[in-house]
């Protein structure tokens, strides 16, 4: 006799009597209560087992995204970085040009004068050449002692 014929002889009202024969048929319900349970168990089991894989793929997959977004954001960072360090330098390169050009202006300035103070250097010197080699004709004025040069 099966499990199931025994459980649907005990149903609906045709319980056995008190006796060895009825704990026989309640050992057999509990045994097939106890492998419900147990089957229920498994598969609740199983249910979860899936469960945690999906949950697991999801991590990885969480993880793979934020590794991705993380590389983008490097390299876009390393862009941007670099970027602005070369646009840094030809500031700082268009800052040098300028102070170079004035320094050349100052440089040009500077030759000019001194082009012109060695023209008068020569000037003077020739001057000084003309009034030694004229001494003999420069009259001599009389000393004063301060008091006519107001």
């Amino acid at each position: 006799m099966s499990k199931v014929a025994v459980l649907s002889g005990t149903v609906a009202g045709n319980l056995p009597s008190a006796g060895n024969e009825g704990q026989g048929d309640r050992l057999v319900i509990l045994e097939t209560k106890y492998d419900g349970l147990k089957d229920q168990l498994s598969m609740q089991s199983a249910a979860n087992d899936r469960l945690e894989i999906i949950l697991a793929c999801f991590g990885i997959l969480v993880t793979i995204i934020i590794i991705y977004f993380a590389f983008k954001t490097e390299k876009s960072a390393i862009q941007a970085a670099t970027t602005a360090a070369k646009d840094e330098l030809l500031i700082s390169r268009n800052e040098i040009d300028e102070i170079l050009k004035s320094a050349r202006l100052a440089e040009e300035k500077m030759s000019n004068a001194l082009l012109e103070i060695e023209g008068h250097k020569q000037v003077a010197a020739s001057d000084v050449r003309t009034i030694r080699a004229n001494r003999d004709q420069v009259v001599q004025l009389p000393k004063t002692n301060g008091k006519d040069r107001e």
